[in-house]
Formats: structure tokens, sequence, C-alpha cells
């Protein structure tokens, strides 16, 4: 109770001690659960989003497998000049995660397993002058697959898919790693002036330095991003329905031995 107390003291330092104290001890084990729940649900969002948001900035996209803790700390070192350094943790994550990426991307999108089978090997064999816009290319149509418009339209503030994805309101979580597409970002949108990888300046030939190793790899997470989000919100609803299907048949058993008892 004691560390209860003092956590809110501080998260509220205008509030006299006593009068936190008084609060919190008048709660039941059962509100103060509750409460924590709220704070954390809260906190993890307000975190996700940040994190999200200043890593698709600089050309990164967090997946739904990315730790959630870390997530915010790699968004500071960007925030604070440390950008290179950042760089590196994404490089090493993307490495590790390469080969799952590449087979789940693959099985779940089989229409698209030619185009996307070559796009991973030309990443595994260091063509990324290759990989990168085929990459890029298809990350447009993972896009429209799951949320009926491309990822790199920029509409009002952010990107003309957002309106698909708050439609979606899967959960808070998922909304709160989707928060790239409440952004301008320069992959889709490049800033005058700016390095940054861009799909329009690649694929019309105006960009030729972009065949990289991280600006390949900054394409695969956009495709993990994509797909995860996608898979995510599929297995929700599919959890939702078996969930009301289940649900109807304990109602309908129970209305057969009312019925039988009868």
């Amino acid at each position: 109770m004691d560390f209860v107390a003092e956590f809110f003291s501080v998260c509220s330092p205008d509030v006299p001690k006593s009068d936190v104290e008084q609060v919190v001890g008048s709660l039941s084990d059962q509100e103060i659960q509750s409460l924590w729940k709220k704070i954390f649900v809260q906190v993890t969002t307000d975190n996700t989003r940040y994190a999200a948001e200043v890593c698709s900035r600089n050309g990164w996209f967090i997946d739904i497998e990315f730790p959630c803790a870390s997530a915010p700390e790699v968004a500071d070192l960007y925030e604070n000049g440390q950008s290179s350094r950042a760089d590196s943790l994404f490089v090493e994550y993307y490495r590790q995660r390469y080969d799952s990426i590449r087979e789940d991307v693959i099985a779940y999108y089989a229409k698209r397993s030619t185009i996307l089978r070559k796009a991973f090997r030309m990443h595994s064999e260091h063509e990324y002058d290759v990989s990168v816009p085929l990459f890029l290319i298809q990350a447009d149509g993972l896009c429209i697959d799951a949320f009926r418009r491309e990822f790199f339209r920029v509409k009002k503030g952010g990107l003309a898919a957002k309106k698909s994805i708050d439609e979606a309101n899967v959960d808070w979580i998922w909304s709160a790693v989707a928060e790239p597409f409440r952004t301008v970002l320069p992959i889709a949108a490049h800033p005058r002036g700016s390095k940054s990888l861009n799909r329009h300046l690649v694929l019309h030939g105006q960009s030729l330095d972009y065949g990289t190793e991280v600006n390949s790899l900054k394409a695969v997470s956009l495709l993990s991003f994509l797909h995860g989000l996608n898979s995510y919100s599929r297995e929700k609803r599919q959890g939702e329905i078996i969930s009301s299907v289940n649900t109807w048949r304990s109602k309908e058993r129970a209305v057969i031995r009312e019925t039988d008892a009868a």
C-alpha cells in the first residue's frame, strides 16, 4: 500500500501526499488492481505510440514482436542525437528476425510469393539495389490486401490508410503499434533536404545510393510491421468469432437442458 501511495504521489506532485495516502487507503484491493491495470495500459500505450512514431520517422518500423519495454529507449536515442546507435540496434534486431519474417510473409501472402521470394533472395545475396524497390512495391500491395489502401499515399497529416486503421480499432496495443499511419513519414513524403529512404525517389530513379543493407532492412521492417498488424487483427477477429460461437452453443445447451427438465 505504501508503494502505491508513493507511486501516485510521484505522478501527482501538486497533490499533498497525505491526501494521496488517504484516497489510496480508502480503496479496496480490487479497486487498486483495476487502477493499476488502467495505468499500465495508458503508460504502455503512450510509450508505444511515442516509440512507433519516432522510429518510423527515422525509417524503422516496430513490428508486433518488438519488445515494448525497449522501444521507447531506442526512440530516445534518436531524439537525443544518437541515430547511429539506434540504427545499429534495429539492424541487429531485424538481422535476427530476418529468416522468420521471410518465412511468415511468403507463406501468408501466397499470391505474392514469387516476387517476395525474389526480393528476399536479392537481400540475402546483398543485391540491395534490387531488394529495396521490390520490398517497397510489395509493402504497398500488403497494405492494400490488409487495409484496402496504399501505404505510401499521404493525406491530411498522415497516411491515407489511417482511416482503415482507426476504423479497425482491434485493441489498445494494436492501435499504439499502428501509430506510423497517423504520421507524415519521410519514406512516404520526402522532406526537402532529407537523405532518408523514400519510396518515390527510389522507384522514379531519383535516388541512386539507396542500395544498402540498412535500407533493405528498413524495408523488411515495413513488411514485418504491416504483416504483424494484419495477422494480429485477423487472429483477434477469429478468436472473437469462436468465443461468440461457444457462447451461443452454451446458451443453446442450457435451453435444451431446461426443455428436457420440463
